[in-house]
């Protein structure tokens, strides 16, 4: 066993057989032998409990210099994970590592100094700034010495520090370290004729500047200085940390470049042209960052004839990926997917909106200010952001804000690559075409009749990348697709290509088609109506041929099919959910696909086909079986510490919801037999917003479809759905308030126990600040609960009115016209004729929410009127004087449609 003494002096007291077999293990770590290899891991985790490990790691590491880079690396790497992992390391032992470690930063290998530098972050991490107060004494003194080893140990160690604790390198708690090293560090991007030592000194100072630090912000100005004398440094390491920084200062600092602003620009459009494309993919970040700026057209206007054929040289395939593309199988629909390339996917937890009859209406993620998803295509890449995609995003920007202007330098550009004989350049040219599409719209229409017929033939190229481009970017032109009423036009012939590619026998190719197909179905809607014999079968056809990887983004396609052509889906539903839910029968919990298919059955649900109701009872006891077997695995996997999908009991959850909205009251004995409110109430309870949110809407859809199965349980679902009430949690309170008025609806009067408790909770989200689309939301459906609650127990909701009133009124004008704004609107009638005096004030709220309606149903309308006649004859000879506060657009509604 490692031991030592713990009376001696700690470097005294190390067993020198306790070294040495530290020394053996580390060398057979090198073994081929992978039962070896599993040995020596074994072993040197259990050092890891004892107190003085790290003591003899630090011997090897630093001092054992004969035993080679090899075995001193592997004790550095484990000295930095027994720092973090070890919670019994004493003070003694630390203290000795922290005496040791400055000399390995002298070491003349790079690899054993950068690992010393790690290991003195790791101490750093484990124990704060304050575990080292000498460090900073300890790396400036470094910083200035003759040894050009210890120099750069030193500027390594900084730049590691940098990466993992800027932000407490510029805390006042531990003295601003960074106001003593920052001189040091633009010392050395400026003067250091040594390579190594600027390049660590320029990636130290980026890290500090994209954290923000208080300290780098005011000295951005040196920066930039510093920046200007290392730009014409031929290393290619430094000319990409260049760029980096002049990215990170134009994205928030750009009037510190402003004054040579051109010959930045020129730089980069040399750099961006570099031949190291890792330098040129930092150069082209450049022009998105520029592109977002008020400032974009006085920068670059005079430069776009240099920038466009720019960025469509870097669109173009590089070699490598060119190699890799072409070396691949055409032909290899038939290959399964291994499980790395499926990239994760998140389900969107349901969310219940005011403004819709429906129960959970939407998406929404639970918390968030916005429910925008971003524009992830990947368009048949073979490897992650590079400098293609760069440069399709710059041209996408850019053509936002230039327009016509830069279409007219692009298309002749764009028009000669199109006529290519290379298929890397034709590739690149129609990517361009979609990069523009949303910038350049309206210039494009005019050039699109003649396009698209070129981007169809594409489809039909013989080389994969190109038929998959076509594809992607005819998807971009979906809105002017569709926008032809004769869909002889253009419609059917996008459509049939696309399908076509839809069971290509290339699987990338595959995956740009299908996804394209989904963007033109969701643009379409029922316009794919007359074409159901044509797509069912081939969606279907995919079904039996894709792998799992592109089975997903079908699953995606059927689904927005249903949601577009609803129950004109029927005469094919059978046949669909045959297909489906065999493939469904086949998932396990950990299978990627099952999540993307448990939203296409919700989708398919939510058609209105009557074929899909013999399927309901099926499908809902599959979905409770999933719960069942969900709630296994969780139980299971808190003990083992793995990780489970939560996404799984998320979409089962809102896959039972939807089947209720569809078809709840044919499902009412199979829930009163089932044990699914209890999956509920816990799901209630659940730490996870998104399964709350979930659970909460589906609680509003069992209350509307199987009342007398869930009523006898509102006792217990009560306070949940109040616990639930916090806007904190957008779409969960969102959820909960919608569930709640539906519960008012249905039990009306017998709500009145816990009507005060509503009120409590609800009222005061009604005087938060609206920050955003999906916090405006929330309060519509804070509206919705509050008028539907006034109407079942109006005892208990009107002697409280005036804590909400007016911003009821005000949030009522949002909601779009139906049942929901009927039942809010009603409420706010019988506040209104319960006290008509006590809210008097709000009178032009009143008359807002009123002409806030288009065409009110007639018992509405007659209510309005009454109570504007009853205001009219109240105020007398002063009723004109109140109009005459009001705009004249209100004016004109009131006496058109209600005579006052």
């Amino acid at each position: 066993r490692v031991r030592g003494g713990a009376n001696a002096t700690m470097a005294g007291s190390l067993d020198p057989s306790g070294v040495q077999k530290l020394l053996e293990l580390f060398h057979s770590a090198s073994s081929a032998d992978n039962n070896v290899q599993k040995q020596v891991f074994q072993q040197l985790e259990e050092y890891h409990n004892m107190p003085e490990y790290g003591a003899y790691l630090t011997q090897v590491f630093v001092r054992e210099v004969g035993a080679g880079e090899e075995v001193r690396m592997r004790a550095g790497i484990q000295l930095k994970n027994n720092i973090l992992k070890t919670a019994n390391m004493t003070p003694q032992v630390l203290e000795h590592i922290r005496t040791e470690l400055p000399h390995v930063l002298a070491d003349p290998s790079a690899r054993l100094r950068r690992t010393g530098a790690a290991v003195i972050s790791a101490i750093v991490s484990r124990g704060s700034l304050d575990a080292w107060p000498s460090l900073t004494d300890m790396l400036l003194s470094a910083c200035n010495s003759g040894d050009v080893h210890a120099r750069h140990g030193a500027f390594v160690t900084i730049s590691i520090l940098s990466e993992d604790l800027s932000v407490e390198l510029d805390d006042d708690r531990f003295g601003k370290p960074l106001v003593r090293l920052l001189p040091i560090l633009l010392k050395a991007i400026e003067q250091q004729d040594d390579k190594e030592v600027r390049l660590f000194a320029l990636k130290s100072v980026n890290c500090f500047t994209s954290q923000r630090c208080a300290t780098m912000e005011t000295m951005l100005n040196e920066f930039v200085h510093s920046l200007n004398a290392a730009a014409n440094d031929a290393d290619a390491r430094i000319k990409k940390e260049v760029c980096r920084g002049l990215v990170a200062v134009s994205d928030r600092h750009l009037d510190i470049l402003l004054p040579n602003i051109h010959a930045i620009v020129q730089y980069m459009l040399a750099t961006t042209q570099s031949e190291e494309e890792d330098v040129a993919l930092e150069a082209c970040e450049f022009w998105s960052a520029i592109a977002e700026t008020r400032h974009v057209k006085d920068i670059l206007r005079d430069h776009l004839p240099q920038l466009c054929p720019t960025l469509l040289k870097g669109m173009v395939y590089n070699e490598m990926d060119r190699g890799v593309l072409e070396a691949e199988d055409e032909d290899d629909a038939a290959i399964p997917d291994e499980e790395h390339e499926i990239r994760p996917r998140f389900h969107r937890a349901r969310e219940s909106s005011a403004g819709g009859e429906g129960g959970s209406g939407g998406t929404g993620s639970a918390g968030a200010d916005d429910d925008d998803e971003d524009d992830d295509d990947d368009n048949g890449e073979v490897s992650e952001w590079n400098l293609r995609k760069s440069s399709a995003s710059a041209l996408d920007i850019l053509s936002g804000a230039f327009e016509n202007e830069m279409l007219v330098l692009l298309l002749p550009l764009v028009e000669q690559r199109m006529a290519s004989q290379d298929w890397a350049e034709r590739e690149s040219a129609i990517l361009a075409i979609g990069a523009i599409a949303d910038g350049c719209f309206e210039g494009m229409c005019d050039y699109l009749p003649r396009l698209v017929p070129f981007l169809l033939h594409q489809t039909q190229d013989a080389v994969g990348p190109v038929r998959g481009i076509a594809c992607w970017t005819l998807s971009r032109y979906s809105n002017w697709i569709v926008a032809h009423e004769n869909d002889q036009t253009a419609l059917l012939p996008v459509m049939d290509a696309l399908l076509k590619r839809v069971v290509d026998k290339n699987k990338k190719v595959q995956e740009a088609a299908c996804s394209a197909f989904a963007t033109l179905e969701e643009e379409a809607g029922p316009r794919m109506e007359p074409y159901l014999t044509v797509i069912v079968p081939v969606l279907l056809s995919a079904l039996e041929k894709y792998q799992k990887k592109n089975s997903i983004l079908l699953y995606d396609a059927l689904g927005t099919l249903a949601d577009g052509v609803g129950a004109a889906l029927d005469p094919y539903m059978s046949q669909i959910l045959h297909a489906v839910v065999a493939r469904w029968q086949k998932m396990t919990l950990e299978d990627a696909n099952l999540v993307p298919c448990l939203e296409c059955l919700a989708s398919l649900s939510a058609s209105g086909s009557d074929n899909f109701k013999e399927f309901s009872a099926d499908v809902f006891r599959a979905s409770l079986s999933l719960l069942e077997s969900y709630t296994v695995a969780a139980a299971a996997a808190e003990h083992t510490g793995e990780k489970i999908n939560r996404d799984v009991q998320i979409c089962a959850l809102d896959l039972i919801s939807s089947l209720l909205e569809s078809n709840g009251k044919n499902l009412e004995s199979q829930v009163a037999s089932s044990n699914l409110l209890r999956f509920v109430s816990e799901a209630m309870k659940d730490p996870l917003p998104d399964v709350r949110q979930s659970s909460c809407a589906l609680v509003g859809d069992l209350v509307k479809s199987c009342l007398s199965t869930v009523k006898p349980a509102l006792n217990e679902l009560f306070p949940l759905l109040l616990a639930n009430i916090n806007s904190a949690f957008i779409s969960v309170c969102n959820n909960a308030c919608w569930a709640i008025g539906e519960i008012a609806v249905a039990i009306g009067q017998e709500i009145s126990p816990v009507a005060n408790q509503i009120v409590d909770k609800t009222a005061p989200i009604l005087r938060e600040r609206v920050s955003s689309r999906l916090r405006r939301s929330l309060h519509e459906n804070v509206v919705v609960c509050l008028g539907r609650l006034t109407l079942a127990s109006p005892g208990a909701v009107i002697p409280r009115a005036v804590e909400f009133f007016e911003p009821f009124c005000l949030r009522l004008c949002g909601i779009r016209d139906d049942v929901e704004k009927d039942h809010a609107s009603m409420g706010m009638c019988t506040i209104i004729k319960a006290n008509p005096n006590a809210v008097q004030e709000s009178l032009v709220y009143i008359c807002d929410a009123i002409a806030s309606w288009y065409e009110p149903p007639p018992h509405l309308a007659h209510e309005f009127k009454s109570i504007l006649e009853g205001y009219r004859d109240n105020l007398g000879a002063h009723w004109n004087e109140v109009l005459q506060t009001f705009d004249p657009a209100l004016i004109q509604v009131l006496t058109r449609q209600y005579g006052v």
